[in-house]
């Protein structure tokens, strides 16, 4: 399913996120304590974890917008067009909005109402 020939296709793109999230990195150290497996609704689809794993931020693919979930209040929606990554404190969000002409930009979400647009 990952195997991807060409261009860096949003199939690769997504399979190398959720391998990073259930693999980590080479520099992790073993986890504390028993691992929890977090079910989210179906058709979210995460993209990075944050604040020791209790945010997590991504997109809803039926194109929705930008979203987290933490386990005290469970999905949030954050409009825009995508959430990419989420800071390590899980206070700073940053995806994609559209501007005023459609075109989709970086933008920064950092818990206010609204992304601000980085052009």
């Amino acid at each position: 399913m990952c195997n991807s020939r060409g261009g860096m296709s949003m199939t690769r793109t997504l399979c190398t996120v959720v391998l990073a999230l259930l693999l980590g990195t080479a520099e992790a150290a073993p986890p504390d304590g028993t691992p929890l497996f977090i079910e989210l609704p179906p058709g979210v689809l995460p993209s990075d974890v944050g604040a020791g794993g209790f945010v997590v931020v991504g997109s809803f693919p039926s194109g929705v917008g930008a979203l987290t979930w933490l386990p005290t209040s469970g999905v949030t929606r954050l409009g825009g067009t995508q959430g990419n990554a989420v800071s390590r404190d899980g206070k700073t969000i940053v995806g994609r909005v559209l501007d005023a002409r459609g075109l989709e930009n970086a933008a920064i979400w950092t818990g206010g109402q609204e992304w601000r647009a980085l052009g």
